[in-house]
């Protein structure tokens, strides 16, 4: 079921419509606990230019959920997060 939701972006400062699933986007906290790091270390990445600003609904961020393998990268070039380990590792 998806919700019509009243979006303002950065990049055009007009009111726009649209239609969402909440299952499409994700919270900070939500990213945060799914790639188990400190919401700190996602603003860090968003003040350091490291990633793009996200939509934001009622002033708060909103992740989409494709965009979690991009961020899951940039954290770990930042040294934030360990790089998964493979299932076939040998040892």
């Amino acid at each position: 079921m998806g919700a019509t939701i009243i979006v303002r972006t950065l990049e055009t400062p007009t009111v726009t419509t649209a239609t969402m699933s909440p299952t499409d986007y994700l919270s900070s906290g939500q990213v945060c606990l799914a790639l188990r790091c400190l919401t700190w270390h996602v603003n860090q990445l968003l003040a350091r230019g490291l990633l793009p600003e996200p939509r934001r609904i009622a002033g708060r961020r909103v992740w989409p959920v494709e965009q979690l393998p991009q961020i899951r990268a940039a954290l770990e070039r930042a040294g934030y997060i360990h790089p998964e380990e493979s299932d076939t590792a040998e040892g």
